[in-house]
């Protein structure tokens, strides 16, 4: 049986970091939903994508699919060099300077301090599910526009 986990990241800001009374109002918020879920304020950048449902990643600049193996390596590097302080990249396909986090993902990612991870055995309902319904609340509460990503494992 697979296992999803939803986060949620800030849309916009990847070093945005709520008060710790939003938090604190997010975790009771949380509650009733889930009891397999865990909010991260703060710390290093970590990277957050769809697990196994990775379709290709793409160059932002010529549209050509970007190795596995090598986006892998570079996830790695850059997360030992710098936590994703500085994530320039120069892509495989054409050497144009770019960044991780410009990069073309099929499935939403994105790269934050902060998140909120909900665990559920359930398939997900991309249209009206728990996850989707429970955004616009998160959102209210922290006081930020969020990113919902799906991943399964």
């Amino acid at each position: 049986m697979s296992m999803y986990e939803y986060s949620f990241i800030p849309a916009d800001d990847m070093d945005f970091v709520p008060t710790p009374e939003k938090i604190e109002r997010l975790q009771t918020l949380l509650e009733p939903y889930s009891t397999h879920f865990s909010v991260k304020a703060g710390g290093r950048r970590e990277f957050f994508g769809s697990g196994f449902m990775y379709e290709g990643i793409r160059c932002p600049l010529c549209g050509q699919e970007i190795d596995e193996i090598w986006w892998v390596k570079e996830l790695e590097r850059i997360s030992e060099q710098n936590g994703f302080e500085d994530m320039r990249i120069l892509t495989p396909c054409c050497a144009h300077p770019s960044s991780l986090d410009k990069l073309t993902y099929p499935w939403p990612a994105g790269f934050a301090r902060f998140s909120v991870k909900l665990g559920t055995d359930d398939e997900p309902d991309f249209d009206n599910g728990p996850a989707e319904r429970l955004l616009p609340e998160i959102e209210q509460t922290v006081g930020r526009r969020m990113k919902l990503i799906v991943e399964k494992y």
